[in-house]
């Protein structure tokens, strides 16, 4: 399934230098919906977050190794409101930020410190899942990287010659011609007029009839 994401990243940097994201996920080509139904599985099961019970053990350790900030409410409560948020969010990802913070800062995190950490951590599983959900859709046009094989002179040779067997005729554009017509002069209506009067069908069993249908039954001659 991985071979048949394509991905779009936000282009994103900071004091270390360039730090973009996944924020996109297609599929770029069908794939079987039993595929798709694992795949979906798999990255909504990377989104279960952990009990109660687990973060609130991952946060006290953060308040064992961190100096505090002068928090007025009881710190029973504030572990608390912390654990309801965070049970929002991956629980791989709650312990990955929660055990990193006292490696790289002194204080107790305040909510949106975690959880500006934790989106970015999160922010790609959901796009996953979100272009997992969408499925493969076809382009509307023809990919602007598939460009028209040019054609060969024997290509066009051969074309105006099965065009010319059927009496069909192009310039040197390619255009076919237009048929050019002998104009209708007046002596030339007379004449035709002449002729339609002495036209006569020849009669069905007449021999040059049957010869003739004979020869249109016939199978061609290879």
């Amino acid at each position: 399934m991985r071979s048949s994401l394509a991905t779009t990243w936000n282009d994103a940097s900071d004091e270390h230098g360039w730090n973009g994201s996944v924020i996109r996920y297609e599929l770029n080509r069908p794939r079987t919906a039993g595929e798709v139904v694992e795949a979906i599985d798999i990255a909504e099961a990377s989104l279960l977050p952990m009990s109660k019970r687990e973060v609130l053990s991952e946060l006290a350790r953060v308040r064992a190794m961190t100096v505090s900030r002068d928090i007025s409410m009881d710190l029973q409560l504030v572990l608390a409101a912390y654990a309801d948020e965070l049970m929002k969010y991956p629980a791989d990802a709650v312990r990955e930020v929660l055990r990193g913070w006292p490696r790289d800062e002194k204080f107790w995190p305040s909510m949106s410190e975690l959880t500006a950490r934790l989106n970015r951590l999160v922010a790609p599983r959901h796009a996953l899942l979100d272009g997992l959900r969408r499925g493969y859709l076809a382009p509307e046009i023809s990919p602007a990287w598939i460009a028209p094989k040019p054609v060969t002179d024997e290509e066009r040779a051969e074309v105006e010659a099965m065009l010319a067997e059927y009496g069909i005729i192009t310039d040197e554009t390619g255009r076919v011609r237009a048929i050019e017509q002998e104009p209708l002069t007046p002596q030339k209506r007379r004449e035709v007029a002449a002729q339609a009067r002495n036209f006569k069908l020849l009669p069905p069993d007449d021999p040059r009839v049957l010869a003739r249908l004979r020869e249109m039954e016939e199978p061609p001659a290879r």
